[in-house]
């Protein structure tokens, strides 16, 4: 053995029960970022694929530029392609065609910027450049705003979570380093200073990050995985575009981080009080200057055991206070993840006051349901409401000259009134 650092790996072999709890918590903090932060980037990956499925998978639309300009812009710029399309000027009470370059660019990254840049380049006003405003908004790039995301809520959870695993890491490291009081005695005995303690302390909690942060990026990744094929497979509906099999590197990063940052926090405290532990505690194994005792427990409401816990558990107020704030903050991260809950169940299609619990439907469309039937279920006891709604597919139509085909829906009374 090189150095006094190499005690460390054969401490955690021996101390390990002892250290069972402090892993259980750097896992449970890494597990709870890494998916919350996956899950969060795989609904915004929905969200960017049905926005380019509604709305095309374009960046911006050139119009009232000439043909050479459009040339320089796709020979100088980083465009992935471009297309010349003819639309209706959306500032044009007529309605008449303008030809329209449809761009794509290779890079997402700093798309905002890069649109200013054409803008500036070739003199393009905020009129000559049409914007994909649904995909641009889910990037993060549209000059009409941000769309709300998940991140800052994922950020505010990452924060309780960060704070909740220190204050739970630092209270069992607490207890870790009293019952190692004659160890530290005796690293003080063989000329160990202060400092090699500190570190000593700082390396071990390191040292548990090897083992729990894999653990708890795996399960993340794991639960994450199986929660979008669970809303891809079976809810469907505005969760058909989750990605599957997809791994979240960014819900990697921070449930790392939240790991090392959360031990590194943690370890300062305990680190402390290994270093205040003098050479004698080797033999005495007692580093608590003792404390004069004026009154015994108060046996009257509870049984002996009971009653010399609960006063210990008091006399070790900094543990008290660091495990009152690790229950403390994990219900409020209950708290916060049931809001999330509360919202998405608002959203959810199966809580709309549009969703039926039961849809009554013709075979292929072919109109052969009876208008009375509305009336008819209607007065049936325990029926709330009943929609009667009408729809034929493909239609010819003619939109500002040009042939067109749509669906069309018709809306009753209910529906007027709801909408």
């Amino acid at each position: 053995m090189k150095s006094y650092l190499g005690l460390i790996p054969i401490s955690a072999c021996v101390h390990k029960r002892q250290s069972r709890m402090t892993r259980i918590c750097i896992i449970l903090a890494v597990f709870l970022v890494t998916s919350i932060f996956s899950m969060t980037e795989m609904f915004t990956r929905a969200e960017l694929e049905s926005m380019r499925n509604k709305h095309g998978d374009w960046h911006i639309a050139l119009c009232g530029i000439t043909e050479e300009t459009a040339a320089r812009i796709i020979e100088n710029e980083d465009i992935a392609f471009s297309e010349w399309k003819d639309a209706a000027r959306e500032d044009d009470d007529e309605g008449y065609d303008c030809p329209q370059l449809y761009i794509k660019f290779k890079s997402e990254r700093g798309l905002k910027k890069t649109i200013d840049g054409v803008k500036q380049r070739y003199n393009l006003s905020d009129v000559d450049v049409k914007e994909n405003t649904g995909v641009l908004l889910a990037l993060g790039a549209s000059s009409r705003g941000k769309a709300d995301g998940l991140y800052p809520l994922a950020a505010a959870c990452f924060v309780i979570i960060l704070a909740a695993g220190v204050f739970m890491i630092s209270s069992c490291m607490n207890s870790n380093v009293a019952q190692r009081t004659k160890f530290f005695g005796m690293l003080r005995c063989i000329g160990a200073s202060r400092q090699q303690i500190v570190r000593f302390v700082r390396l071990e909690a390191l040292n548990w990050c090897k083992t729990a942060i894999p653990i708890g990026c795996l399960s993340g990744i794991a639960v994450c995985q199986a929660a979008c094929a669970l809303l891809k497979l079976l809810v469907k509906g505005e969760f058909a575009d989750m990605p599957l099999l997809a791994v979240s590197v960014s819900g990697i990063l921070c449930g790392a981080a939240v790991g090392v940052i959360t031990v590194l926090f943690a370890a300062a405290a305990p680190a402390r009080k290994a270093a205040s532990v003098p050479p004698v505690a080797a033999v005495s194994g007692n580093a608590d200057k003792p404390k004069n005792i004026t009154n015994s427990a108060n046996t009257r409401l509870f049984k002996v055991e009971i009653s010399l816990g609960i006063r210990h558990a008091a006399e070790a107020r900094k543990n008290l206070f660091l495990m009152t704030g690790s229950f403390a903050l994990t219900i409020a991260l209950f708290l916060v993840f049931s809001g999330c809950f509360d919202l998405v169940q608002r959203l959810l299609p199966s809580e709309s006051d549009f969703a039926p619990d039961l849809v009554i439907a013709s075979a292929e469309n072919d109109n052969s349901l009876d208008k009375s039937l509305v009336e008819r279920i209607r007065e049936i006891q325990g029926v709330s409401d009943v929609i009667g709604t009408m729809y034929a597919a493909a239609l010819p139509v003619k939109i500002n000259g040009n042939a067109a085909v749509i669906d069309l829906i018709s809306y009753d009374e209910y529906m007027w009134q709801w909408s």
